[in-house]
């Protein structure tokens, strides 16, 4: 290449290799095909990435990081909010809940049947809601006493049986 004047521009330079000790401003473009950095990258911009862009040692943003399987959050509360409908799709055919690493909760497919369990042992099964501003437990199924269901009001069907002996009354 040609340098030209007190401060050099250099024109058409082609090189095998090139180490330079200090910094490089580059005003405008540039395009190199491969870039192999050793250290510590910080942009005052926006990176755009054309391409896949891979992060085999996870990836950090804000405090939340996505490394291998898990996506976690290191403070707060997690919200999924979408415009469309959240769509959980696991070919191992469970979803489970957890609260500090203990499972409280499993849905699952079992067959043809969709399931429902409480794998705590004893843990009851609660259905609650609302009632004028008062959480109310309408259903009770209590796993301590193979699973007997206690409503709390009336219940209202178009016919009861029996098979366990009982009488109905009412």
């Amino acid at each position: 290449g040609v340098a030209t004047g007190d401060s050099p521009t250099f024109v058409n330079v082609t090189a095998t290799s090139l180490d330079i000790s200090g910094n490089i401003d580059v005003d405008g473009t540039t395009n190199l095909d491969v870039v192999d950095i050793d250290g510590a990258v910080d942009m005052a911009s926006t990176l755009a990435v054309g391409g896949v862009l891979t992060a085999n040692a996870g990836v950090v943003v804000d405090n939340f990081t996505l490394d291998g399987t898990t996506l976690a959050l290191s403070s707060g509360d997690f919200t999924v909010d979408v415009a469309g409908d959240i769509i959980l799709d696991a070919d191992g055919a469970d979803v489970i809940f957890k609260d500090g690493g203990t499972t409280f909760l499993e849905i699952d497919k079992d067959g043809n049947n969709a399931r429902i369990k409480n794998p705590i042992s004893d843990g009851d099964v609660l259905i609650q809601g609302s009632d004028a501003g008062s959480i109310i437990t309408a259903l009770s199924l209590d796993m301590s006493a193979a699973g007997a269901a206690t409503f709390n009001s009336t219940v209202t069907s178009t016919g009861l049986t029996s098979t366990g002996g009982g009488s109905i009354s009412g």
